[in-house]
């Protein structure tokens, strides 16, 4: 069954927010998305493996979430998950979400 992770990200000064979350017990990686109007990159196995340089999301604030979802088939194995979070405004709260599988 799908659980949905949030990676919350401080609402502060600056322009790029870099996160990373372990997948401990999680083994696959269904999707994601992340809040509007921001452009976000990830990189998988411990910082070797870019998997999303610059997915522009500015453009679909919009959008509601459930639509804005990636879908992907990535095997997990107790691994690091890098991001970087841009956006222009830095009100309101930013997230990522990670739609998993155990």
């Amino acid at each position: 069954m799908p659980v949905l992770i949030k990676i919350n990200i401080p609402s502060k000064a600056g322009f790029h927010h870099r996160f990373e979350w372990n997948s401990r017990e999680y083994k696959k990686l269904i999707g994601f998305f992340c809040s509007p109007d921001v452009q976000l990159a990830l990189v998988f196995n411990d910082g070797r493996q870019v998997f999303l340089r610059q997915l522009d999301y500015e453009k679909m604030p919009s959008v509601p979430p459930n639509s804005r979802v990636i879908f992907v088939e990535k095997e997990l194995d107790n691994e690091i998950i890098t991001g970087v979070i841009s956006h222009n405004n830095n009100e309101g709260p930013l997230a990522v979400y990670l739609i998993l599988e155990k």
